[in-house]
Parts: structure tokens; sequence; C-alpha cells
């Protein structure tokens, strides 16, 4: 079932973590993401949920925030980390999460809603599933990866 995602998950979020960074090839800092995640996942301004299996894993999560524009008077939501354990995949939860994470945002009286897909796993069936949600592709998400084991994508 998906549910919100509490500080007592925040261990099996990291382990999903270890999962998505080991399929997508980036680093991941996991006493940081630890550190963070106790900090922020419970704040009003912060979406945590997923799928925490009765063996306690994590297997699938989506979390987000709202921002205000450091520039324009604006409230937007962004994704900050979404994510399906390969056993998970075919299942509904993702959608359920982009669903959730949607309505979420759209309570929070948000101006707009910004989602990155750069993980490399199936960046395009990620796409599909947003655009199903009413999201649309919109400008240009331009990177460099200076230290390739860092961002190790960029050809």
């Amino acid at each position: 079932m998906i549910r919100p995602l509490l500080k007592q998950d925040v261990p099996q979020i990291v382990g999903l973590a270890t999962v998505m960074a080991a399929e997508t090839g980036h680093r991941l800092h996991a006493d940081r993401t630890q550190y963070i995640l106790n900090d922020i996942i419970e704040l009003d301004t912060v979406f945590a949920q997923g799928r925490v299996e009765d063996d306690g894993r994590c297997t699938s999560m989506f979390i987000g925030e709202t921002s205000e524009h450091p520039f324009f008077d604006a409230l937007f939501a962004q994704e900050l980390a979404i994510y399906t354990h390969p056993d998970r995949r075919g299942s509904l939860d993702a959608a359920r999460l982009v669903k959730a994470f949607t309505a979420w945002a759209t309570e929070k009286d948000v101006d707009y809603i910004k989602v990155e897909i750069t993980a490399g796993v199936d960046n395009e069936r990620a796409a599909q599933l947003f655009e199903k949600f009413g999201y649309s592709k919109g400008g240009i998400l331009a990177f460099q990866g200076i230290r390739r084991e860092v961002w190790p994508q960029q050809q």
C-alpha cells in the first residue's frame, strides 16, 4: 500500500536510494541523504510517499517539496526523487505516486509543478507517465558532467 513516509522509514528510503544509485550509476551520499530526510520528511512543505513492504523494505518513493521562486512571485512544487525498485516495475506504484503528488501540490495552491527526468533508467517511459497526468515537456535541461563518476550518463 502506498502511504506517507515518516522519519522511521528513512533508513528504508536510504536503502532504496542505494538501489537507485547503483542502477543509475550515481554515487549516493547515504549519510547526507539520511540527515536531510530526517530533517525535512515530516514538514508541511514536503511530500513523501511510497511503499514499504511487510519485510520493511521501501520499494517505491516519491519525495517532493514546495518552494517559493527566488526571483518571481510564484510558489512551485518540485520532485526531488521518484524511484520504483526493479522488482515493483510494472505495478501501479509510480502512477499512484505521481497522482498523489500532483493532488498534494494542487492542494498547496502552487503556481506550477516541475519534475526532472534525468535518471536514465527509462527516461521516455517516465516522460510518458507524467504526460498521462497532464504534464508537458517544456524547456531544455542542459547539464555538463565534469566528474563522470558523479554524472555518468553524459557521453
